[in-house]
């Protein structure tokens, strides 16, 4: 059995890029982005799943494991955004809202 790796933000960009490549590896793929239409036409064009979601919210990314299934690996190459001005961050601050939706979601 495969690995199953879940890639958000996987429809363009550095997301695309590591789905294409774990594809490559041979795990099994899972895509997400906020954009139905995106999601259906890199996920068709990998041969893998792809879901709508939003990260941002936590009803949509609970939701997401929901649909999932079971997930060996998370890749998640943007952080949520925060509102207002954009200010660098130490590392324990840009970590928390990330861990705070996977420990909520599962």
């Amino acid at each position: 059995m495969s690995r199953v790796v879940l890639v958000t933000g996987g429809a363009k960009g550095i997301g695309l890029a590591t789905a294409q490549l774990v594809k490559a590896e041979g795990a099994d793929v899972i895509i997400t982005s906020r954009s139905a239409d995106k999601v259906t036409a890199a996920a068709d064009s990998l041969s893998v799943n792809g879901i709508v979601c939003d990260v941002h919210t936590d009803d949509s990314f609970s939701s997401l494991f929901k649909a999932c299934g079971h997930v060996d690996n998370v890749v998640c190459p943007t952080p949520c955004p925060s509102t207002g001005r954009s200010t660098p961050v130490g590392i324990e601050r840009g970590r928390h809202p990330m861990a705070a939706k996977f420990r909520d979601a599962m």
